[in-house]
């Protein structure tokens, strides 16, 4: 028998599974960068959105994260998303 030219282990695809929430948050940061005015910002917020939800998604592969990590992500996410609000709010 051949040997297929790729083969995909469990490491690619819990790699894979993280990129699409980063890739998924562009859209959704567009969409907060338009409601802010400031579209670079916005696609920051969405990239943070999409790495915090990365990262808490880990677990489900049985990798784990340091709990100071996932503290760190959650704080800065509801900051950022605090921000967001306010910014929103003052226009």
């Amino acid at each position: 028998m051949t040997k297929p030219l790729f083969t995909i282990d469990e490491a690619t695809r819990a790699k894979n599974a993280g990129a699409l929430w980063l890739i998924l948050g562009i859209p959704i940061g567009c969409g907060i960068g338009i409601a802010l005015h400031n579209l670079a910002l916005g696609v920051g917020i969405g990239l943070f959105l999409g790495a915090t939800i990365a990262m808490f998604s880990v677990k489900k592969e049985g990798r784990a994260v340091s709990p100071v990590t996932r503290t760190a992500m959650a704080v800065g996410l509801l900051a950022v998303v605090a921000f967001a609000i306010v910014s929103v709010m003052k226009k």
